[in-house]
């Protein structure tokens, strides 16, 4: 599966700049990060805030190598503007846009709650000890166009749901 994660990677990366620069006027690659995180956007905070519980709870997160600015005694919701702040996560309009957890000691299942992060544009989570099958709801990422799930332990096939959508619109 490494092998497959990684050429999951490498075509997601190159359909995304190949469909960026083929629209009218094409200029700089998409994804930059930047804007207001404390807006609302286009995913509610509440959903994006218990994805991201998901994601610690199910990935070991008491044992992440680095877990600054997440919480320790989880509240009952947080704003968007709050999970800037927490290692790895980026927010752009109000909404996340980037999961960076690449060689922080994830273990275990990725949640299918993953999906309801819709705005993500990179998700990288390589170099982990991932296991279990990718959930299919990944490709309800619509925005998603950097997947980085290489260096773990996952089994099954790649969901034909990140198949068949059109990255990078």
């Amino acid at each position: 599966m490494n092998q497959c994660a990684s050429l999951l990677a490498i075509t997601i990366c190159l359909l995304a700049f190949v469909n960026a620069y083929s629209q009218p006027g094409g200029g700089d690659p998409p994804g930059d990060p930047g804007g207001d995180p404390d807006v609302e956007g286009a995913v509610p905070d509440s959903i994006e805030f218990h994805a991201l519980k998901d994601l610690y709870d199910s990935l070991g997160g008491v044992d992440w190598i680095n877990k600054s600015g997440w919480p320790t005694t989880w509240p009952q919701s947080a704003t968007a503007a709050e999970m800037a702040s927490w290692f790895g996560i980026t927010v752009v309009n109000g909404d996340i846009s980037q999961i960076m957890l690449g060689g922080n000691n994830l273990r275990g299942r990725i949640p299918t709650s993953i999906g309801g992060l819709t705005q993500v544009i990179r998700l990288w989570m390589y170099s982990n000890q991932l296991e279990g099958p990718i959930p299919s709801t990944i490709g309800n990422i619509t925005q998603l166009l950097t997947l980085q799930l290489h260096q773990n332990h996952l089994s099954g096939t790649i969901p034909s749901s990140l198949g068949t959508r059109p990255f990078g619109k």
